[in-house]
């Protein structure tokens, strides 16, 4: 009986793997050719397949979904300058299997694993933020950042099932990402490498997110607000401290 559990209990866990590992077969092949125009194609048909098989819950993480695809094919050439190939295909899959998880209600704290979700993304958004060259198209990406912070962290207030007030959430949402790419600006002047300027924005990103997801779901409490701030300021310090300095 025990066993039979453990069987059922592992079989669901075990389709998610394997889908995983042929998005991370369909990554390789786009890297290894290049990013040509046909491997683009077939890696974003494939993904979308795996994704929608079973045909149900479709729009419980699309937008994480497209946030997924959109850094593996237009952004993965700039994130290899930080982060080897395999170890970044590792990361685009694990944060897939976790896309699946939670589209097919496979995992029980579905509001724990969409917060690895959400940060893991915003993380490599901000990594290739930073990365690039922000003499020209600083706008555009600050636009482009804001509109998908401002996506991910309204799918995440819907998947936690906290909010009732769809205007409330918007402005939540919109608020969260006019401070996200306003601190990301101000990072961006600072003479941090890129690595810690991304985590000074993940940081901040991670402390505002969690005290406007609080007011959200009117659970906000005075203690959780200020070890989330206590934390930030800690962490902040940690970050400064052991920045290597370039001009």
């Amino acid at each position: 009986m025990v066993t039979k559990l453990k069987l059922r209990l592992w079989t669901p866990i075990l389709g998610l793997a394997f889908k995983a590992l042929i998005f991370f077969a369909l990554f390789s092949f786009m890297t290894a050719s290049g990013f040509s125009p046909l491997a683009v194609a077939i890696f974003i048909i494939g993904t979308t397949i795996l994704y929608s098989t079973p045909f149900f819950n479709l729009q419980s993480v699309s937008i994480a979904l497209v946030t997924l695809i959109l850094i593996s094919v237009a952004v993965s050439e700039i994130l290899f300058t930080a982060v080897s190939p395999l170890w970044l295909s590792i990361i685009l899959t694990g944060l897939f299997f976790i896309i699946l998880g939670i589209k097919n209600v496979i995992f029980l704290h579905r509001e724990a694993w969409y917060h690895i979700l959400y940060f893991g993304l915003l993380y490599l958004l901000l990594i290739t933020f930073f990365l690039t060259e922000k003499a020209y198209y600083f706008f555009f990406q600050a636009v482009l950042l804001g509109i998908v912070s401002y996506m991910l962290f309204r799918e995440f207030i819907r998947i936690t099932g906290k909010s009732e007030d769809k205007k409330r959430e918007r402005g939540f949402a919109g608020l969260f990402a006019w401070i996200l790419v306003q601190w990301s600006w101000v990072v961006a002047l600072l003479p941090l490498t890129f690595i810690n300027a991304a985590n000074t924005a993940i940081l901040l990103a991670y402390i505002i997110g969690e005290m406007l997801h609080l007011e959200v779901g009117k659970t906000r409490k005075k203690r959780d607000v200020l070890s989330r701030i206590t934390l930030a300021i800690v962490l902040l310090i940690m970050i400064f401290g052991s920045a290597k300095w370039s001009i």
